[in-house]
């Protein structure tokens, strides 16, 4: 049985390359990880920047080499607003060439977890707000953190925001909620560790890359077999003090992390 993250690029790696297994399907990755560690699952597909991030707090997952796929992570832009999604991927390229995206990876994807603050947003919005599609799950690409929306993804937006006169405004759901999301205009990009498909370029228009990943195997490893008591335990712990202390169901990721992994 193997583990996949409900409208993401994993369903069709797992019927390529895992033919005779058995998809089980999250919406999130806090339940499929609970499900990993419960045996419910045998392994799981994860894009491999966010699998670094878990392991870096301690969790017991191991990779099964080699990795599955290579993905280029992009912005998605309806197709009408071309011009608009043109204008980010030119900042972008701007951005690597004069090493500002560097920066900002070496800071999102670093282990000094003090250092990961969003600059306050200094820009004027002369040209209007845009809503960013985003799912706060996929960190370090976006996450909660303080009660408060961070991420590589949202630094990296804000920035681009100020130089093209926009303010940029998150706006968390589900992953496969993202892009019917932007079919209906209800946000005007979307992303969160979002791989540039085939599939999905024939109703979205990407921008140039914001970063450069791929996608592996994960099983769980170690020493982490626990009763079923110890487990229950420790899961209502995690989930009092995500209800009770931080007051916001979307903090389930943190508190899961914290307790579980």
């Amino acid at each position: 049985k193997l583990g996949i993250l409900t409208g993401s690029m994993f369903d069709a790696i797992a019927k390529k390359n895992f033919r005779q297994s058995i998809p089980v399907y999250f919406n999130n990755f806090p339940d499929m990880l609970i499900s990993l560690y419960q045996g419910k699952i045998d392994a799981l597909i994860l894009d491999e920047p966010v699998l670094k991030t878990m392991k870096r707090q301690g969790n017991e997952l191991a990779v099964i080499p080699p990795s599955l796929a290579d993905c280029n992570y992009a912005w998605g832009f309806k197709v009408e607003n071309k011009q608009l999604a043109d204008a980010f991927s030119e900042t972008i390229k701007s951005m690597k060439n004069n090493g500002t995206l560097k920066q900002i990876d070496d800071l999102w994807f670093g282990e000094d977890e003090s250092k990961k603050v969003l600059p306050e947003k200094l820009g004027e919005n002369r040209n209007g707000v845009l809503n960013f599609g985003i799912y706060s799950g996929s960190m370090p690409f976006v996450y909660i953190k303080d009660n408060k929306l961070v991420g590589y993804e949202l630094d990296l937006a804000d920035r681009i925001g100020k130089i093209l006169g926009y303010e940029i405004v998150p706006v968390d759901m589900d992953f496969m909620g993202e892009i019917p999301a932007l079919m209906s205009e209800k946000v005007d990009f979307v992303g969160s560790a979002m791989s540039i498909t085939s599939e999905r370029q024939k109703t979205v228009y990407f921008t140039e890359p914001v970063y450069d990943g791929s996608v592996v195997l994960v099983i769980n490893t170690g020493d982490i077999v626990q009763t079923k008591s110890t487990f229950l335990s420790q899961t209502k712990k995690g989930f009092q003090r995500t209800f009770l202390d931080e007051n916001r169901y979307k903090l389930i990721m943190n508190g899961l992390q914290i307790t579980i992994l």
